[in-house]
C-alpha cells in the first residue's frame, strides 16, 4: 500500500515506526514490535490490565491499522486475545478512539494506550462497555493501586521514559489469567 501513498505520508508512517522502534528499544521489555506490514503494526504491550471483573492479564496484543488516509484518519486499534475489560473498549477488542488528531504519534498512541489499560485516563462519558464504566467507577483506587502503569510516558517534545512505578505485590482478589 505505500507504494501507492503520497510522499508525506510514506515519510510519516516511516517516522512513527522508527519512533515505535525506539521506544520499544527503550522500553525494557515492556513494549514489543511483533509485525510491520505497510497498512499495520502488531505490538505485544507487557501491561497488566483487566479482563473481567477481578481477573488480570499480563499483557496484550495491540494491533495498529493504518487507514490509507493516516494521519488524517485515526489508526483502528484492536487487542487480541481476551478483549481488556475496560470503558473505552468494545467487548470485541476495538478501541474506541474519541480524541484523535492529525499530529499524534503512534508512539504516543501507545504511551496512551499503556496508561488507560493500568486504569488511568479513562474517559467514562463516552463508553463502549457499560459494564466496565460500573465496575471501574465502584473499584476505581483498588484498580489504580493494583495495576501500575509501565515505565512509558510521552511528551510534547518527543517519547520520553518515565520512572518505572516501584514493584507492587499482586492483590490477592485479582487472579492472572495466562494467554495461551
Amino acid at each position: 500500500m505505500t507504494g501507492t501513498l503520497p510522499p508525506s505520508s510514506r515519510r510519516r508512517r516511516e517516522n512513527d515506526r522508527r519512533e515505535l522502534a525506539a521506544l520499544a528499544d527503550g522500553s525494557g521489555g515492556a513494549v514489543v514490535v511483533c509485525r510491520v506490514t505497510d497498512d499495520g503494526i502488531e505490538l505485544l504491550l507487557r501491561q497488566p490490565h483487566l479482563v473481567g471483573p477481578g481477573r488480570v492479564a499480563p499483557e496484550a496484543t495491540v494491533r495498529l491499522a493504518l487507514p490509507a488516509s493516516y494521519p488524517l484518519a485515526r489508526p483502528v486499534v484492536t487487542f487480541g486475545g481476551p478483549a481488556p475489560f475496560h470503558p473505552n473498549v468494545y467487548t470485541n477488542g476495538s478501541l474506541c478512539i474519541n480524541d484523535w488528531r492529525p499530529s499524534m504519534r503512534l508512539g504516543e498512541l501507545v504511551a496512551t494506550i499503556a496508561a488507560f489499560l493500568a486504569g488511568r485516563d479513562q474517559n467514562p462519558d463516552s463508553p463502549a462497555n457499560g459494564d466496565a464504566v460500573s465496575y471501574y467507577r465502584a473499584h476505581a483506587a483498588e484498580i489504580r493501586r493494583t495495576l501500575r502503569p509501565v515505565p512509558l510516558a510521552s511528551s510534547a517534545g518527543g517519547l520520553t521514559r518515565s520512572r518505572p512505578s516501584p514493584p507492587v505485590a499482586p492483590r490477592p482478589q485479582f487472579r492472572v489469567v495466562q494467554r495461551g
